[in-house]
């Protein structure tokens, strides 16, 4: 066994996931993103530590200078990883959902807002990007029901589920027997 591993190539990867179902598609871009945003807030405390040296006359510390170098080859790569898997469900005929790419555009929006950064958006601004990802569509020629931009991608929201499944569990009370 090795000492140290090192990440599959990109080409491996896209080999990989040809045959997984576009939920495990998108659930992967997902978690990228998530490590993505705990690698970022780790470089925003490295730096941060650095900087409070500099300002104490102390010389930076090497280590966290090494670690965010890093942790940027990483992200890097979990970022080109994203790119394939969008590549995927794009190459399936699907679109890829720029909605996840708005609910991340929000949460790093939100994020920043909280840390306080320089150059981020006001509280509305997040909020109105929070809010569009959840907005009604209008309702199609011929009058089919309003659907949000996430019941068309096929996720719904914790109410929306919380509603349908309330109004199974009404449905299945009026029948007798057990359903499993």
């Amino acid at each position: 066994m090795s000492a140290e591993s090192f990440p599959i190539s990109a080409a491996r990867f896209a080999l990989a996931i040809e045959d997984l179902p576009i939920s495990s598609l998108h659930a992967k871009a997902a978690e990228l993103r998530n490590s993505i945003s705990h690698l970022q807030s780790s470089n925003s405390q490295l730096d941060a530590y650095n900087e409070e040296l500099r300002a104490d006359g102390k010389e930076s510390d090497r280590d966290c200078t090494d670690a965010v170098r890093e942790n940027e080859e990483v992200i890097g790569r979990m970022e080109e990883r994203i790119g394939l898997l969008k590549k995927e469900v794009e190459r399936r005929g699907l679109p890829w959902g720029d909605i996840e790419e708005r609910r991340a555009e929000a949460r790093e929006a939100e994020r920043a807002m909280h840390e306080g950064r320089e150059g981020a958006p006001d509280r509305q601004a997040g909020e109105d990007a929070i809010q569009d990802t959840q907005s009604e569509v209008p309702a199609a020629p011929g009058g089919t029901p309003r659907q949000t931009r996430q019941q068309r991608s096929g996720h719904l929201s914790d109410a929306e589920l919380a509603r349908r499944l309330a109004e199974r569990m009404a449905d299945d009370q009026e029948e007798e027997g057990l359903h499993l």
